[in-house]
């Protein structure tokens, strides 16, 4: 086997694989105290964000409570005088008119069903009712003609939703 690294070259390593080693030793330990302080300051910022979602959590908390109190006053506040109400509906309705059902349901929306006699008088009930201080959006959802017993009979139902009234 030919050799073709010269014999100074070689006397003169033999203190290198010492620098070597204590480089590669110096390494590891930057590298281990660089993953130290890496991971405190993750950490820390992990801690910095945890509080922060901590606060945004209870922040959301307050404001979900004031959302649920204002809807709860909403619901609250919407108070409706019947007693006027039906006082003035009293004063529109035809004597021969006929009301099978009045409902009101939670949105404020009502619906009137009966039936009348005369069609003249239905129509100026539809216009007085659709004027009606106390009632808005009103649709005439079904009106039916049917002739029984010699009678015109007039079949209606009347949607509409409420106007708060009285506090």
């Amino acid at each position: 086997m030919v050799d073709f690294i010269p014999i100074d070259y070689k006397r003169r390593r033999v203190g290198g694989p010492k620098v070597f080693e204590i480089s590669a030793l110096f390494l590891i330990i930057i590298i281990f105290f660089l993953d130290i302080f890496l991971y405190f300051n993750l950490y820390r910022e992990k801690q910095r964000v945890a509080d922060k979602l901590e606060l945004a959590s209870a922040r959301l908390e307050i404001v979900d409570r004031r959302l649920d109190a204002l809807d709860f006053q909403k619901r609250v506040s919407f108070k409706v005088n019947w007693a006027l109400i039906m006082e003035k509906l009293k004063e529109i309705i035809p004597q021969n008119l006929v009301i099978e059902s009045f409902s009101v349901k939670e949105d404020n929306s009502f619906e009137l069903k009966g039936y009348l006699t005369e069609s003249d008088e239905f129509l100026l009930f539809i216009d007085k009712i659709s004027s009606f201080e106390y009632f808005q959006k009103v649709i005439i959802e079904h009106s039916l003609e049917s002739r029984e017993a010699k009678m015109n009979l007039i079949e209606f139902k009347i949607r509409g939703e409420i106007i708060q009234v009285g506090r």
